[in-house]
């Protein structure tokens, strides 16, 4: 099943577990990494590169150098910008784009 693996992340020094499919997108924050779900944000000394090796490359998409996001959370997508399910908005490189595009609607046709 798709999204099904569980991240160890941090929060208040404090050490969680939580399934891929939950997280709405990764941020990379200086030398850590940000990860959002709908009721938390949490921290984790991985980079985006190591987390984009780990992460189910059919769920997750990395829109940007500083963003990684969950294409089962996303409402909307603007020519910069994807807005996510609770409303967070996510920057898309220009680069990015086009394939963002292909790849989300590939995905939302075949495993939404």
């Amino acid at each position: 099943m798709i999204g099904t693996n569980r991240l160890t992340v941090y929060r208040d020094g404090m050490q969680y577990e939580i399934v891929e499919k939950d997280v709405l997108f990764f941020e990379a924050d200086g030398s850590t990494t940000l990860i959002y779900t709908i009721n938390n944000e949490y921290r984790s000394e991985k980079s985006l590169t190591a987390w984009m090796s780990i992460l189910d490359d059919r769920l997750f998409y990395q829109c940007h150098k500083s963003y990684i996001v969950n294409m089962g959370k996303i409402d909307k997508i603007e020519k910069n910008t994807i807005i996510m399910g609770n409303g967070d908005k996510v920057a898309v490189s220009r680069r990015q784009y086009k394939l963002l595009l292909r790849e989300f609607m590939e995905f939302d046709t075949k495993r939404r």
